[in-house]
Formats: C-alpha cells, structure tokens, sequence
C-alpha cells in the first residue's frame, strides 16, 4: 500500500514542485481562463474515472448520495474560469470520496507560476488539534511569538473556519477527519494561500498561554526561507528510519518496540530490510521473557501490508486470512488513457494477475508478490504470548491501521492512543493511475485496489479502530517530546504489578 511518507512526499512535490521555478516562464497563466467547455470536458474525465475504476467510490457513500454531489458540483461550472477558480471544485468532491489514497493536486504549470520562490507564505508551523491550530514552530521575525499559543484569527477570518474549509479539501478514511487533520499540519502554509488567502502579510490574533489575546503582523516567506529557519532554528526531523527501534525495561518486565512505518529502509547507505530486522528484534525480545509488549504504530503510518501481516504472526496461535478480498471494478480501465501507465505496463498488469467475476466486482486472484496477502499467515515458530500493548493515532493509516485492526478484532492487544486514520474495515490503495485532466492539466491520484480486512463488525462503518484507551497528545507534549500514550501503558503494568 501507499505508504503515509510516500504519499505526503507525492502530494508536497505535486502541490509545490519544488519551488524552483520562476513566475516569468508562464507570466499569465494565473489570469488564464478556461471556457466552460473545456472545464466541463476535465469535469467529465474526472467523474467517470472516477465512477469507472474507484472500487471504494460508493463505500461511505450511496451511490445517490454521490451522483448528487457530482451534480451539484457540476451546475457551477457555468462560466469560464482560471484553474485556481476550478480547482476546488475538483478537490472537494475528491474529499468527498473519503479514500486518504485518493488525492487531488494542481497543474504542473500550476506549480510554475503560483508556487515560485517570490511568494510569500505564513511563516509558522501549527499542530492542528480537536479543530484547533497549535503554534508549532516559529519560523517569522517577531520572537515574541511563543510556541505552543492558539491561532484565533488570521486576516479577519477565524482559524477553526480556516480549518474546518480546508478539511472539506482534504483527503481522508471514511468518515472521521483524524487523518486529514495529520496530513493539514504539513502543508497548511500552502493550502491556506492556494484555497483560503493569497496575502504576503498576515494579522494574526493569539491566544497567548496566560489566556490573553495578542494582536500580531507578521511577513509571508518564500518557500525556501522557510525551509533554511526550520533548519537553522529547530532541529531537523528525520524521515529516513529506522523504522523499527527497539528498547527493553528489565525492572518493569516491558519491552518497547516502535515500528513507525511497514517499510525496509537506509541509513548512510546501508540497507536494512524490514522482516530481517523485525525477526531479530522479536527474538531479543523473547529471549528477555519480558512479561508486557509495547508496540508503537502510531507515528507515520503506511507500508506493505505483507511486513504488517510478519509482524502480526508474532502475536497468532493459529493460521489467519488478513483479508477477505481484494477487489477491483473493472478488468478494462478506459480511464488508463489519461494517466502516466503506458500501454506495455498495462499489458503487463493484466497478464500477470487473475481475477474472479462476482456479480459487481472482480476479486484479485493472484498477483506477483501478494501469495500470503491473498493467502494466509501462518502464526510464527516463537510467539509472544505476554501482554501487549498497542500504540495507535491519527497517522496509523493504511497498512498499519489494518495491523490495528486485526489486534483490536482478535482481542490479542490492549489498544491506547487516538482513533486511527484509517478505515477499520480496509481501505482502498495500490496500482494508482496518476490522472491528468485533458484540458487544465490538473492532476487526480486514483487508486484501483479495495482490500476488505478481515475483522468482525463491532466499530461502526466509516471509523478507525477506535482506542480501549482514548490518549491524545496535547500541544505541550509535543513541544516538549512527551510520549503520553507510551506513558499511559507503563501505567497500566504499573498496577497491574500491583
């Protein structure tokens, strides 16, 4: 499956493409219009490859629910418009779709003109938490800023607005917005000045630490201006690995494994492969003959959803199928026409998987790689057989909110943390077409795959693997490093010790 870091990756660089690029190459292109006829034309390509090849499109959704939403859209598209205008048109109904793998990105020459080194953006980093905008990192010139203080206001408009306008814009599992809300963090400062607000200049009302309220006037940055502060002032956050680290407490009988991504990985130029490094962790950890485990998933969340089912066969006294199924819509995808696979990739695909028609759907079969997928897992030869602990968020999403589901519907883990990201009941991911519109050149991720886990249904449709234990960070804790899930566990064996 997609993995968190893969798809934040993708959507950065389609979103901001570098900011390399120069505002003089296409000095008109922001005031272009685009006749109605060729928005109605990129309309059209999006809605049917959409209805065409999504096989998750009408899971949260009725399929009247979603032909109203298109419809609606639809009707205001009656004059001609610049691509900034059409835009949000297009990212809201595919926010609608509630799929976190289906995603929405400007033009290429979009990211010529509009996101270019002479913009300027909001010069803070927010934590965005239960609706609120936290102040993360403080990249401006006014020091009197204090980090952890709540954004009310910006440019007149109030920041839960803000907020609550580029969620409707963001992708995100089913009906919960724990993912969207993780993802918002990372790009606020430009989904804020491409949907919300093209200023330079912001005021900016806060609500100090004491309760007080301060007035602020604060200058955009260019893009990498702001990268070289967050540089200079804040230590850089790593995003290569490792992916799992592992640390044990003898005194409390507890080790702690943290696997943060499904994912092999490299550190100055060694390579370290998932299934190796996770075995000799796991045989570390029964050697110690620690009586708790507590396994960490809830931090940049994804990977291959193989490496999730490795780790659960630690954990099974018995064979278990990880999925019921995992459908596509169609066999023939006309929709492939506009994407990026070229004829021989998609020549390829079809002979190499197999497929069985059911009434509405054709259940993958077989494909290179995803013999145990399809299949079952088998419980490994040494298996864990304490206590466990298990650490999820908002960034437990895709492969690794599956592995949550599977623990919560096999009663083998006490879970603690926030609802995940992820839709308990699967997600919809892999064999992406990248569409581009004909006419504007917006572009349309589109995943092909639904994978149905295999849990009972005890969470309602639409909602993460809800936590036995509701733990969320507060924006002190993120600010001082604190890890209050980790600590809630510790508390748990502590009075179960007792």
């Amino acid at each position: 499956m997609l993995t968190t870091l893969k798809l934040l990756s993708y959507l950065l660089c389609l979103i901001i493409f570098h900011a390399t690029y120069t505002y003089a190459q296409e000095p008109n292109y922001l005031d272009k219009k685009f006749t109605t006829q060729e928005l109605l034309e990129d309309f059209t390509v999006f809605r049917q490859s959409l209805e065409e090849s999504h096989p998750g499109l009408y899971w949260f959704n009725t399929k009247a629910e979603m032909d109203s939403c298109f419809d609606q859209h639809l009707a205001t598209i009656d004059h001609p418009m610049t691509e900034r205008e059409f835009f949000p048109i297009l990212s809201e109904l595919t926010a609608q779709v509630n799929c976190l793998h289906t995603t929405i990105a400007p033009s290429e020459t979009m990211g010529k003109v509009y996101f270019t080194d002479s913009l300027r953006y909001f010069p803070l980093d927010l934590k965005i938490l239960d609706g609120k905008g936290y102040i993360y990192r403080n990249l401006s010139e006014v020091e009197s800023i204090l980090l952890g203080s709540e954004i009310v206001s910006i440019n007149e408009t109030p920041m839960d607005s803000i907020i609550a306008r580029l969620l409707n814009h963001t992708s995100s599992d089913g009906h919960q917005k724990g993912w969207a809300s993780y993802f918002l963090q990372s790009v606020f400062y430009v989904r804020y000045k491409y949907l919300i607000d093209d200023s330079d200049q912001f005021r900016m009302v806060v609500k100090e630490l004491n309760g007080s309220l301060t007035d602020y006037q604060i200058e955009g940055l260019s893009y990498p201006q702001r990268d070289s502060i967050r540089g200079e002032r804040y230590e850089a956050t790593a995003n290569e690995g490792p992916w799992i680290q592992l640390s044990i407490d003898k005194a409390a009988s507890t080790a702690t494994l943290r696997v943060p991504r499904f994912a092999n990985w490299e550190i100055d130029g060694k390579k370290y492969k998932f299934k190796q490094v996770l075995a000799q962790n796991m045989e570390d950890i029964l050697e110690a003959k620690v009586d708790n485990l507590i396994l960490d998933v809830g931090d940049r969340g994804g990977g291959n959803e193989d490496y999730g089912l490795s780790l659960l066969s630690y954990f099974l006294s018995e064979p278990f199928a990880g999925y019921k199924a995992i459908e596509f819509t169609n066999k023939k995808l006309d929709s492939r026409k506009y994407s990026e696979v070229g004829w021989l990739r998609y020549k390829l695909f079809r002979m190499t998987t197999r497929f069985k028609a059911t009434d509405s759907t054709y259940l993958l079969k077989r494909a290179a790689g995803y013999k145990r997928v399809l299949g079952t897992v088998q419980s490994a030869s040494e298996r864990f057989t304490g206590n466990v602990f298990l650490l999820v968020g908002r960034s437990t999403a895709s492969a690794t909110s599956d592995f949550a589901a599977w623990m919560h519907s096999l009663d083998l883990a006490t879970i603690i943390g926030e609802e995940t990201g992820g839709n308990y009941y699967g997600n919809t991911s892999n064999w992406e077409f990248n569409i581009t519109l004909p006419n504007t050149k917006i572009r349309l991720l589109l995943p092909l795959a639904r994978y149905l886990t295999n849990v009972k249904p005890d969470i309602p449709l639409g909602r993460g693997v809800i936590p036995d234990h509701l733990v969320s960070p507060t924006i002190e804790d993120f600010l001082q490093d604190n890890d209050p899930q980790h600590d809630y566990a510790m508390r748990l064996i502590g009075q179960a010790d007792q």
